[in-house]
């Protein structure tokens, strides 16, 4: 039984020399770039870390102020605001998301990466067909506010309890699942 001839196969031919390197360095270029995108984020029953958000108008507050259920959003600036509207699958949560805050129950509050200042807040209230982004996006004064919810890769969402223990996370927001972790369906 004669061994075949791989030197013919072209994907064989390509891992000679220097394509071998370039091959390496692209698949730990890959596994790398995957490795920053997954998020280890907070258990479930485990406790939220408290921080300080700041308003448009200044106004200053920390996550353990709020008294009922909390909707956590990590949102990235350039991957949720697509050609300056917001992402289609978001939007349609939006309304549902204002309905909760209404109604009292849950506070929502958005955090969009990098924005640490009233002016940056500003800045995105401003921009065209964001108004609903009012009284739910705060700018957050922690840099590393992400990290220690276990978030590298936004958007990422959490529910917390009034308690302000993790009641469930995900990386895509539901109208239904909100509803059933705060014990509405």
């Amino acid at each position: 039984m004669a061994f075949p001839d791989f030197s013919r196969i072209r994907f064989f031919s390509l891992m000679k020399g220097r394509n071998l390197t370039v091959f390496i360095l692209a698949a730990m270029a890959f596994w790398m770039l995957n490795k920053y995108r997954q998020n280890d984020p907070l258990p479930v029953s485990s406790l939220a870390p408290d921080f300080t958000m700041v308003t448009t108008d200044n106004q200053t507050f920390r996550l353990y102020d709020i008294l009922t259920p909390v909707v956590l959003v990590f949102f990235s600036e350039r991957k949720i605001f697509a050609n300056n509207t917001l992402c289609p699958r978001y939007e349609k949560e939006m309304p549902y998301l204002k309905l909760l805050q209404e109604e009292g129950k849950a506070q929502i509050i958005i955090l969009i990466k990098g924005v640490d200042t009233p002016e940056k807040l500003k800045g995105i209230y401003a921009k065209k067909n964001r108004e609903y982004m009012e009284n739910i996006a705060f700018a957050y004064y922690d840099p590393g506010i992400g990290k220690k919810f276990g978030v590298n890769s936004w958007p990422h969402a959490f529910i917390l309890d009034s308690n302000h223990k993790v009641r469930y996370h995900t990386k895509i927001l539901s109208s239904v699942t909100i509803s059933k972790h705060l014990g509405g369906g």
